[in-house]
C-alpha cells in the first residue's frame, strides 16, 4: 500500500497439511502486532490522521480502527475486508491530505 500503510502482519506460509510439500496458494498466517507496532498505530499514526481533521480523515480513522480489531482478532477474512476499506478510505483523501499522510510515514516509520 503507497503512502500510509494499514497494520501490517507477519505474514508468513502456513506449515504445508501433515508436512508435505505444497504451495498453499500464496496463502498467509495474521500474526499479531510485532511489540511496539500496535501502540505506533494507536497512537501516532491514528492521531495524525485525526490532525486532518476532515470528513474523510474522520472515515480513515475509522478504516484504520477496523485494521487493528481485525488483527487483535486475528481475523484474516476480516483484515482483507478492513485493509481495502482503508485503501479505499485513503484515496478519498484530498491530494494535500495524501502527501501530508505521505510525508509523516515517511517521517515516522515503524520500520526502518
Amino acid at each position: 500500500m503507497g503512502g500510509a500503510t494499514t497494520p501490517s502482519c507477519t505474514c508468513v506460509p502456513p506449515p504445508p497439511p501433515g508436512g508435505a510439500g505444497g504451495d498453499e496458494g500464496g496463502s498467509f498466517t495474521l500474526t499479531i502486532f510485532a511489540h511496539g507496532e500496535r501502540d505506533y498505530f494507536t497512537n501516532q499514526l491514528r492521531p495524525f490522521i485525526q490532525s486532518l481533521n476532515s470528513n474523510e480523515a474522520t472515515e480513515l480513522v475509522s478504516a484504520l480502527d477496523w485494521v487493528i480489531e481485525a488483527v487483535d482478532e486475528q481475523n484474516e477474512t476480516e483484515f482483507n475486508l478492513a485493509e481495502n476499506n482503508y485503501v479505499v478510505k485513503r484515496a478519498a483523501l484530498s491530494g494535500l491530505e495524501i502527501a501530508a499522510l505521505d510525508q509523516w510515514v515517511d517521517q515516522n516509520r515503524f520500520y526502518q
